[in-house]
């Protein structure tokens, strides 16, 4: 399997455009498009995930905030 972020970084120079345009052209489209679309929900599961520790620790910090205001 392809590291794709390390293949794109290595790709960064004057010809990587070609190079991946090369690749790319060889990829199947449904492939293509089953990667793009997990690349777009993996995306969205990280974002998801840093919001619900977001809201955790904001909860946490409510919780201790009136345990201390009980006090």
């Amino acid at each position: 399997m392809i590291d794709i972020e390390h293949f794109l970084n290595v790709c960064a120079g004057p010809e990587g455009l070609e190079c991946i345009d090369a690749l790319w052209s060889h990829i199947p489209e449904e492939t293509r498009e089953r990667w793009l679309t997990r690349q777009i929900l993996e995306r969205r599961l990280a974002e998801a995930e840093a919001e619900v520790k977001r809201v955790r620790r904001e909860a946490d910090e409510r919780q201790i905030h009136m345990e201390l205001s009980r006090r």
